[in-house]
């Protein structure tokens, strides 16, 4: 059992001092080792793990989903990290990012952020601290997916319906044919 602290409704660890196995198993980029770790000690996929500098002052607040997309971990280790903690999809780090916008500014793959998308379809409304919802971060975007994003960011598309399962979407006149191509 980990020593975490509790702050209101989380579970924070000081990075400095007691991280969580899971967290350091990201940080090494050791993906195998983070989905098993994460199937068998789902505990710590809710640990949001902080850093402090010298003064005290906040540097960064994560969850380790946060981490495995700055990360860029592969697709089974962010859906290892969700299936864990789903909730984790809704958690905001100390920037007011999602999963989603950091997936988007880490590039993402389409999977990716699906995954993201239908664990939770309203991310497509929550704006950062800095006031940009997903789709507008999309907007700005200089991936190789923008197109993808785009629509995927879109309700009323063939692509946001899929991923998110909506079918009232799905029924506003969408073209089937081109469902999740891109």
């Amino acid at each position: 059992m980990l020593p975490f602290q509790k702050s209101g409704k989380n579970v924070e660890v000081d990075f400095e001092k007691n991280p969580t196995k899971l967290y350091q198993l990201i940080l090494k980029q050791e993906w195998e080792n983070v989905i098993l770790r994460a199937k068998n000690f789902d505990e710590e996929a809710r640990v949001f793990v902080y850093r402090c500098d010298d003064q005290g002052l906040l540097k960064w607040r994560l969850l380790p989903i946060h981490c495995a997309l700055l990360h860029d971990a592969p697709t089974e280790a962010i859906e290892s990290i969700l299936k864990a903690y789903p909730a984790g999809s809704r958690a905001q780090d100390d920037h007011g990012m999602l999963p989603i916008h950091l997936a988007i500014k880490k590039h993402a793959t389409p999977e990716i952020i699906n995954i993201l998308l239908s664990s939770y379809p309203k991310c497509i409304e929550v704006p950062n601290n800095n006031g940009f919802t997903p789709y507008q971060m999309a907007q700005n975007s200089s991936s190789e997916h923008k197109k993808y994003y785009l629509r995927a960011f879109t309700p009323g598309s063939s692509t946001y319906a899929a991923v998110t399962g909506s079918f009232a979407d799905l029924l506003c006149g969408v073209n089937l044919p081109e469902l999740i191509s891109h």
